[in-house]
């Protein structure tokens, strides 16, 4: 139950933070991070939720967070770009209160795909990512060589609207 010490790191533009005030689950009287390296995004983040406390920085390293103090972490599609994802786990493990929680995202590759990103409104090859991950096992390992424990993981396909038009004619539409 909210509401919750919380860190979004690798927030960009925070666009998680109004459903989680809104469903209660963050709110002012509790410490929120809001965590990016790109200072314009998380003046956003400022103008909406002026109460957040945003850190310029990288998701591997948050000294402004202190340890155990977080009841939850948030970090979307961001382990991908880390430059050492290793000190990003145990990052998160840091700022975990005992028996705090984590919601990570990341990509898990197939061969031969491409990622695209939004930039200023279109849709560009993603060239960031630091590293892909592909063997479901390994990625277990080494979450959990960084003392977290995963409670769930679930992996889903995703297809982009670049296939749409090539699936509708191979279809007959």
């Amino acid at each position: 139950a909210g509401p919750l010490a919380l860190a979004d790191l690798g927030c960009g533009d925070g666009p998680l933070f109004a459903a989680l005030v809104r469903d209660g689950v963050i709110a002012p009287s509790r410490p929120v991070y809001a965590v990016d390296l790109e200072a314009d995004r998380l003046h956003r983040v400022s103008e909406r939720f002026p109460w957040i406390r945003t850190v310029v920085g990288s998701a591997d390293s948050v000294p402004e967070i202190h340890d155990e103090s977080l009841d939850a972490v948030i970090s979307t599609m961001v382990m991908e770009h880390v430059p050492d994802e290793r000190a990003y786990l145990a990052e998160i493990r840091r700022v975990l209160r005992p028996g705090g929680r984590a919601y990570v995202t990341t990509v898990f590759k197939r061969p031969w795909a491409w990622y695209f990103r939004k930039r200023d409104g279109e849709s560009v090859l993603d060239t960031s990512h630091l590293r892909e991950y592909t063997d479901i096992g390994a990625f277990q390992e080494l979450v959990e060589s960084s003392g977290l424990r995963i409670v769930a993981l679930e992996r889903t396909r995703l297809w982009f609207p670049l296939l749409d038009p090539l699936l509708f004619r191979v279809g007959g539409r």
